[in-house]
């Protein structure tokens, strides 16, 4: 049989490992965002979320990704994964941290691969912490969901663990979702809120400190 060509074997790995993992996906786009490498950026983005920031390449590099390399270039080459979790057949959330910062997406499932998933309609607003502030050792956790179709989905996650919250809202658009922590141990700590409709997926993460 003929030699396989340099790197197909590599990608055809990346490719299996991207399959079943979220969070690979996420950290090869923050990676790629790090370094301005609009096309392996543009390679992870979902078919829906390239109409909405491209529609084509060229489209991209002019505009949204400028804005995305600003945002993730502090993340770096070494950013912790924070989480990684398929939600449903359809759609999963994966978040990366450094320092005293954290960033997530949603992503789709498209032919058997994760894509990332940006810009869609379902809103997150973090309520509790504030991203950035300094609480006592216990404090609620609390996000706003909005969205122009009914809620199907959402979740919060504290430091990568799922958080067992309370929701609801005035209206099957509309979810605010709440609870208390345990003592927390002092220093920082990252939350990540997901939430999805039919159609839609959007994620939040942010990260606050514990300790006065």
């Amino acid at each position: 049989s003929p030699p396989t060509p340099p790197g197909t074997a590599a990608q055809e790995l990346l490719g299996e490992i991207e399959q079943a993992r979220p969070g690979v996906v996420l950290q090869a786009f923050v990676r790629a965002a790090s370094r301005r490498d609009e096309g392996r950026m543009w390679e992870r983005l979902s078919v829906q979320t390239r109409q909405r920031l491209g529609p084509t390449l060229i489209g991209f590099r002019r505009r949204a990704a400028r804005g995305l390399e600003r945002e993730l270039v502090s993340f770096g080459q070494r950013n912790q994964l924070i989480l990684s979790e398929t939600i449903t057949a359809s759609f999963a959330v994966a978040a990366v941290g450094r320092a005293n910062r954290a960033y997530a997406a949603a992503l789709r499932r498209e032919d058997g691969l994760w894509r990332i998933e940006l810009g869609s309609a379902v809103r997150i607003d973090p309520l509790r912490p504030k991203p950035g502030e300094k609480v006592a050792r216990r404090t609620q956790l609390a996000a706003e969901v909005s969205a122009g179709t009914p809620i199907v989905e959402a979740g919060l996650w504290l430091d990568g663990v799922a958080f067992p919250s309370r929701g609801g809202g005035p209206s099957p658009n509309a979810l605010t979702m709440f609870g208390e922590t345990s003592t927390l141990d002092r220093g920082p700590h990252f939350v990540v809120a997901f939430a999805s409709t039919q159609a839609n997926a959007s994620a939040r993460a942010w990260a606050f400190r514990a300790g006065r």
